[in-house]
């Protein structure tokens, strides 16, 4: 196991790209982490509210996006999940962490819809995920079908211009 995954484990922060990680949730002292390393957003896709705050921790933006884990996302929540995280991304010199309570299937399959949204290839996304956090489940079954992953292209489609490279550039292969 390369040394990244397993500071990863140690953690819970997966780095999925240069530009977002995904993980557990952030107790205190995996803000402090985070922080540290540089993260400035943090995206709560879980059905709790997040424990990070932008006071107390100095994260810039702390959103909820309420994300039940054992059914089919609704469109609107995913959508509106995207749309957050890409306005996060589009802040200059932002770094986005995702969190649900573990880490391992909302937040893993938002950061796949997003990839998907932006043009990446599915089974590329999940490969991609899946290598820097191989533990989590992106595109789960039980939360994504056929018609919300052509709602999520078509709103990728209305995106226009950004610089996807930036944005799906893997942290370490």
């Amino acid at each position: 196991m390369r040394p990244e995954t397993i500071q990863a484990f140690q953690e819970g922060v997966f780095p999925v790209t240069t530009r977002i990680a995904i993980g557990r949730f952030p107790a205190p002292r995996r803000c402090a982490y985070l922080i540290e390393q540089g993260y400035t957003h943090v995206l709560n896709v879980s059905d709790a509210p997040s424990l990070a705050s932008t006071v107390d921790a100095g994260f810039a933006e702390v959103r909820d996006v309420c994300i039940d884990d054992c059914l089919r996302m609704p469109t609107k929540d995913t959508l509106d999940a995207l749309g957050t995280l890409h306005g996060m991304l589009n802040v200059p010199g932002s770094k986005v962490y995702l969190h649900c309570i573990a880490g391992q299937v909302r937040s893993p399959t938002i950061v796949w819809l997003y990839l998907v949204g932006v043009g990446m290839e599915e089974i590329a996304a999940k490969q991609m995920i899946t290598e820097h956090c191989p533990d989590a489940q992106p595109g789960h079954e039980t939360l994504v079908d056929a018609r919300l992953i052509a709602s999520v292209q078509q709103w990728g489609q209305k995106l226009g211009y950004i610089d996807r490279e930036s944005l799906i550039q893997p942290t370490f292969s």
